[in-house]
């Protein structure tokens, strides 16, 4: 008895975990020939650059699946001849910046009141002036390496991976 309950839950979790996995999509970003650079699950936030013509502008929204002529970001269905590129987050590098940022206004906030609140002066001292600009500095150059962008131009390209697709 107790063994024909534990094969029909593993029948049980075998089949939700089946169905769940024909509902995903994958979308990569690779160049021909070489290993994928970037991959999105269904469902995931994405940052992708349109064309409408005249202008080009990003646009963001969340990875919904595709066919082979475009893919559906958010409700909104984008023909692959209207995707320029792709950006998305470099690792840690964007959440080190905007901590520096941060940071410096925060410092430099505390070392001011304080110094206003004991009446001292100056208000900020050299050292302080220096660490608040210090902070301020890393995070503004750290945000040229925030984004990774591949365009297509420059020989990526997108492709997208149905899981339902490749059940025969």
């Amino acid at each position: 008895m107790k063994l024909v309950r534990i094969a029909s839950l593993i029948l049980v979790l075998l089949s939700l975990s089946a169905a769940s996995v024909q509902a995903q999509a994958y979308l990569y970003v690779e160049r021909k020939g070489e290993f994928p650079d970037h991959r999105w699950k269904q469902g995931e936030k994405l940052e992708i650059l349109i064309s409408d013509g005249e202008d080009a502008f990003w646009q963001k929204g969340y990875f919904n699946g595709g066919d082979s002529a475009g893919m559906v970001l958010g409700t909104r269905y984008y023909n692959w001849s209207q995707v320029l590129g792709v950006r998305y987050a470099n690792g840690l590098i964007p959440f080190f910046g905007k901590s520096a940022m941060a940071a410096a206004g925060l410092f430099t906030g505390v070392f001011a009141v304080n110094s206003l609140i004991n009446d001292d002066s100056p208000i900020l001292t050299e050292g302080q002036i220096y660490l608040g600009a210090g902070l301020l500095s890393a995070g503004l150059i750290s945000k040229l390496f925030w984004y990774k962008v591949r365009k297509m131009e420059k020989g990526y390209e997108l492709r997208i991976i149905n899981l339902m697709e490749l059940d025969g």
